[in-house]
């Protein structure tokens, strides 16, 4: 709600100053968590399947291609909701 409210404000700025320490959390946690699930019945594992990588790949790329003029249009909101429903539709009938 409060990056929300920020960028109705117009303050990208700060925006783009505080989203590096909310990435910090889960960088670190994730190492612990999987560590913590050893002692479990169901051991978490960081391996992937082929699809995800491949989509996470994809996606970091369209990504940047989207951000990089540092400008939103609605065609680009239309072809990353098309990329999600894309995503979607090949983890509900490809797995």
């Amino acid at each position: 709600m409060v990056h929300t409210r920020i960028l109705d404000d117009g303050k990208v700025n700060v925006i783009v100053r505080v989203a590096p320490t909310c990435e910090k959390l889960p960088k670190a946690l994730t190492p612990v968590v999987v560590f913590v699930s050893l002692f479990f019945s169901p051991h978490l594992t960081l391996v992937f399947p082929p699809l995800l990588a491949l989509v996470l790949v994809i996606s970091a790329i369209l990504g940047a291609f989207v951000v990089n003029d540092g400008e939103s249009t609605w065609q680009e909101g239309v072809v990353l909701i098309g990329f999600y429903v894309v995503i979607a539709s090949s983890f509900w009938w490809g797995t």
